[in-house]
């Protein structure tokens, strides 16, 4: 498959081979992680560059890019066939290492409006004739591809706590199943 970029990003493409995995990325990804990146690349195509660190390394001779923020993106475009990304560089391998940890949790912390997201995937199948949920990451979602706002009722709400000892958890957790609440132990 032909590597889908956006001509903006073109400059800041590199050989593929030319771009090595960060062995040290602390993010795992999902093999459905993975699906959605792949399937994003393949019908948006790649809009964003990936953050490397080129630095020295003793096992493999010359300067080597690493990629810190992108891993995911790497793995998919490769499966994809594409022979090149786009790509911004760090100067601080320190700074770089901070970023990439940053890029990877600030993704973890927001919530969705229900309201805005039933109107945005209506609007969505309504503008698109070829519009999956699927395509934007909501294919567990929906029951139908026919109908986008139909299984949003099925977004569930959590709350986490943490606790200082066992016998606190698991007094609340009688409180809250004595209430008719589904409740799960988590111990970390």
């Amino acid at each position: 498959m032909k590597a889908n970029i956006n001509p903006q990003l073109e400059p800041l493409c590199v050989p593929l081979a030319s771009l090595h995995e960060d062995q040290r990325n602390a993010k795992k990804h999902t093999p459905k992680n993975l699906t959605r990146i792949k399937r994003s690349l393949r019908k948006f195509g790649m809009q964003k560059p990936i953050v490397v660190v080129k630095c020295r390394c003793h096992l493999l001779a010359g300067e080597h890019a690493f990629i810190l923020a992108g891993n995911g993106t790497y793995r998919c475009a490769k499966q994809l066939g594409w022979d090149r990304l786009p790509r911004v560089e760090f100067e601080d391998a320190a700074r770089a290492r901070a970023y990439a940890l940053a890029d990877n949790r600030s993704s973890e912390g927001g919530g969705w409006n229900k309201d805005v997201l039933e109107e945005l995937l209506a609007e969505l199948d309504e503008q698109l004739p070829d519009f999956d949920p699927g395509d934007v990451g909501f294919e567990d979602l929906f029951d139908s591809k026919d109908d986008p706002g139909k299984a949003l009722g099925a977004l569930t709400y959590s709350v986490i706590a943490d606790f200082d000892n066992e016998t606190d958890q698991a007094q609340l957790l009688t409180e809250l199943e004595a209430r008719g609440l589904r409740c799960r132990l988590l111990i970390a």
